[in-house]
């Protein structure tokens, strides 16, 4: 069970920012495991159980970050990624193509919410194809979004326009960050970030994306 984030938790995160390097990372693996790692693994499984409960009808696939880059593409930097994060999706086959939900930690502050983070060009024409073959859907969900205070839509801008988009909603902060010295992330939090995602879903009986 998740019992909290605490400073140790982003103290280790900070320190590894400064000495992202395998010596370090191997003296202070313990404070990895117990400050980041499994209260990590403990949200997630937390989270994906009152999903599980509140949409028994769904298959929910979770994903953990691991901490390690990939040695591939490490271009220059440190073997160890600097936030933990994880997603839950709905479709285990098309991996980050498809919108996620997610909660990340940073040194800095904390952000969940939903979103793809690296979908396909042939995908989107596909979200755009069903946008304008029936609007009022996505219409009907910005409006409900855009009236509560939890969760903003927001996200990159095409590099050349792909027709009209519309207008501009409300801009939301690049996560939460909470002041030192306090719990950073507690059992509490876990709830009403559950109770956030849960209110903000759309009424829906199935289907695929």
């Amino acid at each position: 069970m998740f019992t909290g984030f605490s400073d140790a938790t982003i103290d280790f995160l900070w320190e590894l920012r400064f000495h992202n390097e395998r010596p370090w990372f191997l003296e202070h693996k313990q404070v990895f495991l117990d400050t980041l790692d499994r209260p990590m693994k403990a949200l997630a499984a937390d989270v994906t159980a009152a999903l599980e409960q509140a949409y028994p009808q769904r298959k929910w696939y979770l994903h953990v970050a691991r901490i390690y880059r990939d040695a591939r593409r490490l271009h220059g930097s440190g073997p160890y990624k600097e936030s933990l994060w994880f997603t839950l999706r709905c479709d285990s086959s098309r991996g980050p193509e498809i919108p996620a939900f997610y909660f990340e930690i940073t040194p800095h502050n904390y952000s969940y919410g939903m979103g793809c983070y690296w979908a396909k060009a042939n995908t989107m024409a596909c979200f755009r194809r069903a946008i304008d073959a029936d609007p009022l859907p996505l219409t009907e969900l910005a409006e409900r979004l855009n009236a509560q205070d939890t969760f903003v839509l927001a996200g990159q801008d095409y590099v050349r326009p792909k027709g009209d988009p519309g207008a501009t909603g409300p801009q939301g902060p690049a996560g939460k960050t909470p002041a030192k010295g306090m719990d950073y992330w507690t059992a509490a939090d876990q709830t009403s970030m559950v109770n956030d995602v849960l209110a903000a879903l759309p009424t829906w009986s199935g289907g695929a994306y």
